[in-house]
């Protein structure tokens, strides 16, 4: 079974928040609207460890935020580094005849790997063998130079 994590990149500051980090002290919750087509929403919410601030949550809405919530793949690149939806990778050689750099995005029913107009899915023999380079959000220079 596949570890479930998440990361944030939060657009106001620019800055991307691994929810897993125990620095950043934020949970995450998932909710159902029953009000509205029962959408699913999430929200992150950070942690009160003091109850005098308790009645002062700081938290970010995916109903009224540009901030975007991205999940880890359950892989790791060839350096060990975990790879995430929103990622870029270099390909280097894995065997494919597309080498390059592509994003990493949920498509379907599972992630896959995009580039140009190429959707493959990603798998552990791609993995094992690129390389993170980047993310779509902090060096989107990356894919328009493709």
């Amino acid at each position: 079974m596949r570890e479930i994590k998440f990361r944030i990149w939060i657009k106001d500051e620019s800055k991307m928040i691994y929810l897993d980090d125990k620095e950043n002290d934020v949970e995450i919750n998932f909710l159902n609207n029953i009000t509205s087509n029962h959408e699913t929403y999430w929200e992150v919410v950070t942690k009160v460890s003091d109850l005098r601030f308790a009645h002062m949550p700081q938290y970010f809405d995916s109903r009224d935020s540009e901030n975007v919530l991205m999940q880890y793949t359950g892989l790791k690149d060839k350096n060990g580094i975990p790879i995430y939806e929103g990622d870029l990778i270099n390909l280097g050689n894995t065997g494919r005849k597309h080498i390059g750099v592509a994003s990493i995005v949920w498509y379907g029913a599972g992630f896959s790997i995009n580039q140009n107009k190429y959707m493959g899915w990603l798998g552990k023999d791609i993995a094992n063998n690129c390389e993170i380079v980047g993310n779509i959000y902090e060096n989107p220079e990356l894919l328009e130079s493709k």
